[in-house]
């Protein structure tokens, strides 16, 4: 079978089930793990990088005017010839549409089967596990997938069990605006106990005031912006006016501010959302060490300390 998938989670869960020598094109934002970075690239953002209150007017006007954030690649996925594409119909900021999608695949000589991703809910991304075994042959596989999963994350909520009182978070995936969390982000949250004070579980992200904010007075402010890595999100917080506007809050006053890789970690519908939830684990509960939990996917920051030439050296993320 030879698999193109558009979406960073699924190529992830698709490498986990032994696919990895199936799969004959990616999204420009698959980026994980390292074996598949050789294959065709089928989309490209039509945005021009830069900070996020650039990215959030582009996304703005692009919407307004009916034009497609991505491009897709036909001739690359007419010569490629694949048998299964799977794609994703959560979120048309993240990722090619079905629609833009289907108007390629419908022209082909032998058209290819299309799954279409749409999980809102944490126990949906793991329910989809299931989905993408049945489309590829990989059944077995996947319900053991699925299963080890589900039982790193009791792990975790067993754990937790016994840690009072639970911490107050905010989560925001989006600095300019700010745009709190939503969809499977506040059931992690909960899940590594803490509590969630202005996302919505199941439900999309959302554009929130920072006076919004300021009213919740979490005991964390995590950060987490959508497609950034931490280094991009450093860059971000040099800027002195979204430091002047962090530095309002109690717990940022406190060095109670996190950054995550929303890229790697808390962005994308797949199996690293598990991982996700360990981290979060780990910053809510320091005592409570989850040894399973990458070391390298989350920093403790201070603006008081933060050194512009190492983005990962403000403060010793892990103590």
């Amino acid at each position: 079978m030879k698999i193109i998938s558009l979406l960073p989670g699924a190529t992830e869960t698709l490498c986990l089930l032994g696919l990895t020598d199936q799969l004959v094109g990616i999204s420009h934002a698959c980026d994980f793990p390292s074996a598949v970075q050789h294959l065709p690239r089928i989309t490209r953002p039509n945005l021009h990088l830069g900070k996020s209150s650039e990215i959030d007017s582009q996304v703005t006007a692009a919407s307004k005017a009916g034009s497609p954030l991505y491009s897709l690649d036909a001739e690359a996925i007419r010569t490629l010839a694949p048998d299964l594409i799977v794609t994703q119909g959560l979120c048309e900021v993240c990722a090619i549409s079905p629609s833009d999608l289907r108007a390629v695949t419908t022209q082909l000589e032998r058209p290819p089967e299309i799954l279409n991703l749409t999980a809102e809910t944490l126990e949906q991304v793991l329910s989809e596990i299931l989905c993408i075994g049945g489309a590829t042959n990989k059944a077995k596989a996947a319900e053991r997938l699925q299963q080890s999963l589900n039982v790193r994350l009791q792990s975790i909520k067993d754990r937790i069990n016994s840690q009072q009182p639970r911490p107050s978070v905010v989560l925001l995936e989006w600095l300019d605006p700010p745009y709190s969390a939503g969809h499977w982000t506040p059931s992690l949250i909960q899940s590594a106990g803490g509590r969630d004070l202005i996302g919505h579980p199941n439900q999309k992200s959302r554009r929130v005031s920072w006076e919004a904010i300021y009213q919740a007075q979490p005991d964390k402010l995590i950060i987490a912006c959508c497609g950034y890595d931490l280094p991009r999100m450093m860059s971000e917080l040099r800027d002195e006016a979204i430091q002047k506007k962090l530095r309002r809050l109690p717990c940022v006053q406190h060095e109670q501010l996190y950054l995550i890789d929303g890229s790697a970690y808390l962005n994308r519908p797949g199996p690293r959302l598990i991982d996700a939830a360990e981290i979060l684990a780990n910053i809510l509960h320091p005592d409570c060490d989850t040894a399973t939990a990458p070391t390298d996917g989350w920093s403790k920051i201070s603006l008081d300390t933060l050194d512009p030439s190492d983005p990962l050296d403000p403060l010793d993320p892990r103590t």
